[in-house]
């Protein structure tokens, strides 16, 4: 190493009896200064350095991880406990405790950190050797101690020089490294002096609001990776310098606390993971991530971490006996969306991960998860396959007491746009996923347009085709979850249908074909009360100036279950005034609960057809 961190003004790194004395220094200001009395009762057996991780990385922590978490709260390098510790009967070859290299361990990451920005990944590998560092200096040679700490050092400073400013890397190196390394190597000068500059950086992350808050969603997993390093950052801030968390800052944690809660599944399992709930038992414990961030707002999140748990049921009633966040979160920035029709895991709920070409999708029938994977599309016009060409785009959301809805849309090849709509009925436990494709370019083209579509299956999940309709039963191998209906195909499984939908092995297929414009809806029933129920789905005839409209350009579908009708229309041309079962439109999408005994309507949505207005 040319300059080390720690040395004197010539660079060099102590040796004899400096390094000795600088050894006992941090000895004994880590003694004087044990974790527990800054982090609090969260330090105990190092959870607090764990909070999050085996999510974020999708596997169960290794011995490195657990043994470095450790450490860092108990400030001894193992092989140095106390007799009476070293009384204790050795663990396993199995047990993840086990003891590790640390001196390879640091070597090989000083090998790994090679790219001047750290992903989030990194971020916490750096806190925990970071943390670990007052422990590590009575088991490193001198010189890799120097240059692990050189390392993390470049780090932060690299981090906080390149990576965006709402990054969560940002926050975890620029911030609540430099606070760990200022107050576990304060008899450094160079580390003393981090404090400050730390507290500075976390601000500004905090400056950054929603896209902060969007960066640390995106792709839902990393989530509570960023909020424990809120968390601790706010015990480092409070207990180490003369500042507080201001008020803003507590709302932005809040915030993503309720991200957090949101994406939470029973047993502490996170949307769009297939971790079991023992290996995330650092985020769910008494003193674990869940627990800890209510302490945010009480009020609030101590009710919707309960409910997203499943320990606690709303019958119905939980909205409206105590206080709880709006139950649809979504974040353009973080390219996520959860629509939740209550708190309460047993309603079923539904995730949407749009930053990749192939949109990621969960579909719950109350615990069980019924989809599960990406929902994929290939196209073809005039008998050539397409491809596409740009990034998902929310165009629309809406929620309120009946509805939950979002819209995106994508550009491809061959002129084509697919626009895509997610649409959950609450107290009705219906599902809508739907897929318009609109040839943009020559409106009298009449080139054929190929559709198939698979909609991704959990593993978990048997299917049942009815053998005369095209329904189509998904059960947990004990009970129906769900009724699913292809609202474009016949409704019996005889005679000509323009469109199918099958199940096969890991997918429901659905496929459709037309010209100019196409609509493929496919209705999810997540009430199993209605699954025994007489039922039946016709599409509709549209009517504009008393002339049958052709499918490329309007459709309307009813559906019947029991005594419970719907009816769903989608403009696919321009702004017209249409007519469809009784009910004169001049919107783009509209989605009604139909009364049979009077014939009325009652709309639980309605989208405004683009420039209708004008």
């Amino acid at each position: 190493v040319g300059k080390d961190p720690g040395g004197d003004s010539n660079g060099r790194v102590p040796e004899g009896e400096s390094w000795e004395r600088l050894r006992w220094q941090v000895r004994d200001r880590s003694e004087g200064a044990p974790a527990s009395q800054v982090l609090g009762e969260i330090a105990a057996g190092g959870s607090a350095f764990r909070w999050g991780l085996a999510a974020a990385l999708g596997r169960p922590l290794d011995p490195l991880e657990v043994s470095l978490s450790r450490i860092a709260v108990t400030g001894r390098f193992p092989g140095s406990s106390t007799k009476r510790e070293k009384a204790k009967k050795r663990p396993k070859a199995s047990d993840p405790n086990e003891p590790v290299d640390l001196a390879t361990a640091a070597e090989q990451f000083l090998d790994a950190v090679t790219g001047p920005v750290a992903s989030i990944h990194e971020s916490a590998e750096a806190i925990l050797w970071g943390a670990s560092m007052p422990a590590l200096i009575d088991g490193l040679e001198p010189r890799v101690w120097w240059d692990l700490l050189g390392a993390l050092l470049e780090l932060r400073n690299s981090t906080l020089q390149i990576a965006e400013a709402s990054a969560p890397p940002r926050l975890m190196l620029g911030g609540e490294l430099g606070l760990i390394l200022a107050w576990r190597l304060a008899d450094l000068p160079t580390c003393r002096r981090l404090a400050g500059p730390s507290v500075a950086a976390i601000d500004a992350w905090f400056a950054e609001e929603s896209d902060a808050i969007g960066s640390a969603v995106r792709g839902a997993v990393d989530a509570r990776l960023v909020l424990a390093s809120v968390l601790r950052c706010r015990r480092l801030i409070e207990n180490t310098t003369k500042r507080r968390f201001k008020k803003r800052q507590l709302e932005i944690a809040t915030d993503l606390a309720t991200w957090v809660a949101g994406m939470t599944l029973p047993g502490g399992r996170v949307a769009f993971s297939e971790l079991a709930p023992g290996d995330l038992r650092d985020d769910v414990g008494p003193r674990g991530l869940l627990r800890q961030a209510v302490e945010l707002d009480p009020e609030t999140l101590r009710s919707a971490t309960s409910a997203a748990l499943g320990e606690s049921h709303s019958g119905g009633r939980l909205a409206w006996q105590v206080s709880l966040p709006e139950p649809m979160l979504t974040c353009e920035t973080g390219e996520l969306a959860i629509m939740m029709p209550e708190w309460d895991v047993r309603r079923g709920r539904v995730h949407i991960d749009h930053r990749d070409d192939e949109l990621q999708i969960e579909l719950f029938g109350g615990k069980p998860r019924l989809l599960s994977g990406a929902w994929t599309v290939e196209l073809k016009r005039d008998d050539e396959m397409q491809a596409p060409c740009g990034p998902w785009t929310q165009t629309c959301e809406y929620a309120d007491d009946d509805v939950q809805y979002v819209e995106l849309e994508q550009t491809w090849t061959g002129d084509l746009v697919l626009q895509r709509q997610v649409m959950q009925l609450r107290d009705d436990r219906a599902v809508l996923l739907a897929d318009a494709v609109i040839a943009v370019s020559d409106d009298r083209d009449p080139s054929p347009i190929g559709y198939t579509a698979r909609l991704p299956l959990d593993p978990s999940v048997v299917t049942s085709p009815d053998p005369e309709t095209r329904e189509i039963f998904l059960t947990d191998g004990k009970k129906s979850r769900g009724m699913v209906l292809p609202l474009a195909a016949s409704e019996w499984r005889v005679g000509p249908t323009d469109a199918t939908l099958e199940a096969e092995q890991d997918a429901l297929v659905h496929r459709t074909h037309g010209s100019r414009r196409l609509y493929a809806p496919v209705w999810f029933d997540l009430q199993s009360r209605r699954f025994k129920r007489p039922r039946t789905w016709r599409q509709l005839t549209v009517a504009d100036e008393l002339k049958i409209v052709p499918r490329h350009e309007a459709v309307g579908f009813r559906v019947q279950l029991g005594s419970e009708q719907w009816m769903v229309y989608r403009s696919l041309g321009g702004p017209r005034c249409r007519t469809v079962l009784g009910k004169h439109l001049l919107v783009d999408f509209l989605c009604t609960r139909f009364d049979m005994g009077d014939g009325t309507h009652e709309d639980l949505i309605t989208v405004d057809v683009p420039g209708a207005d004008e």
